[in-house]
């Protein structure tokens, strides 16, 4: 029996995580499962492999980083001395070692 090629659908994150959710379910192989889902069973694997553990909701694999408040204004400069920037309170003794 000859297989008919598999139309091409786009399936959201949630889509693909209840897919994987019933084949774990289910007590087909995965060739069966595929077919009964028009499912590439390449595409199977892939979704298997990157959002089997959940963790992964964003397609292209980007981690998204947060940054502090800090990085974003650097501390406010306190006194700049032959070109050496100062961001801090420090002694006058300590600034005479510049000079």
């Amino acid at each position: 029996m000859k297989q008919q090629p598999i139309k091409r659908q786009r399936r959201t994150f949630k889509q693909i995580k209840i897919l994987l959710d019933e084949f774990s379910r289910a007590n087909l192989s995965t060739k069966e499962f595929c077919i009964r889902h028009n499912i590439s069973e390449v595409s199977f694997y892939k979704w298997r492999s990157r959002y089997a553990d959940g963790s992964v909701e964003n397609k292209n694999n980007f981690v998204v980083l947060k940054q502090d408040a800090v990085a974003l204004h650097p501390p406010a400069l306190f006194a700049e001395v032959n070109g050496i920037r100062i961001y801090q309170l420090v002694s006058a003794s300590y600034l005479k070692e510049f000079l």
